[in-house]
């Protein structure tokens, strides 16, 4: 348990950490980690000790940090329903275009993601410090 060296980390668990790379790390690594831990049956439901922010599963940390390698992994073996619903929610705006692209094709998705206000990527950073 990492929350035994810093209390910063409390109840984290490896998925934890991994949902937590940062959006300039290697997705093709963030991933494949992600799918060996889960492999092996990590829980990818399991959430964070009492924190100030709340109790967290994975998934919820890598929307926050718009970590997409992480989001992308776990959604492959989380059920959240409606998926567009749930990145709506948690802003994660490439699962919503994904989604976008999957029911009215590319063209819709194109032009939905030329209208964005804003950088994910900067939004990720901006979230981290």
């Amino acid at each position: 348990n990492a929350g035994l060296a810093d209390p910063h980390f409390n109840g984290y668990t490896p998925l934890i950490f991994l949902a937590m790379a940062r959006p300039t790390t290697d997705g093709a690594q963030v991933k494949e980690a992600i799918n060996t831990l889960v492999d092996a049956r990590a829980d990818v439901n399991r959430e964070n000790l009492p924190m100030p922010f709340g109790e967290w599963a994975p998934l919820r940390f890598a929307a926050e940090l718009q970590n997409s390698a992480g989001v992308d992994a776990l959604l492959g073996h989380v059920n959240v329903g409606d998926r567009f619903r749930w990145a709506a929610r948690e802003s994660v705006e490439h699962a919503m275009l994904d989604e976008i692209r999957k029911f009215c094709g590319e063209a819709a998705s194109k032009k939905v993601a030329a209208l964005s206000r804003y950088d994910t990527h900067a939004t990720a950073l901006l979230r981290m410090f």
